[in-house]
């Protein structure tokens, strides 16, 4: 189970195939920014994800007024379904493994 570190985004979204919650969150070790060595493990840190859960019909809307539901709910989202939105790390985050420069393949 994914680890969220913060909520930044909520919305729902109603529409013609049912009712939406949509979540941004700060979620932790979703990208990896150094590879395995022989000596150490891979290094992961957080990133902002994205997702788009399909909600009952019968669930009461206004409940998501409250941010413990929305973490419950934020929680109950599989890691695979958390989309990692738009990360571009710096040389200094692949630096901070290592040592060893992050490129982009140029």
């Amino acid at each position: 189970m994914a680890l969220i570190l913060e909520i930044t985004e909520f919305e729902i979204l109603c529409e013609d195939s049912g009712n939406y919650a949509v979540i941004e969150a700060l979620i932790d070790d979703m990208v990896q920014v150094a590879p395995a060595t022989i000596y150490n493990p891979p290094v992961f840190q957080a990133a902002v994800c994205a997702t788009k859960v399909l909600l009952s019909d019968d669930d009461d809307l206004s409940a998501y007024e409250h941010d413990e539901e929305v973490m419950e709910l934020a929680e109950d989202v599989a890691d695979a379904d958390w989309e990692v939105q738009d990360y571009d790390p710096t040389d200094s985050e692949m630096l901070s493994a290592y040592g060893t420069k992050w490129h982009d393949g140029l």
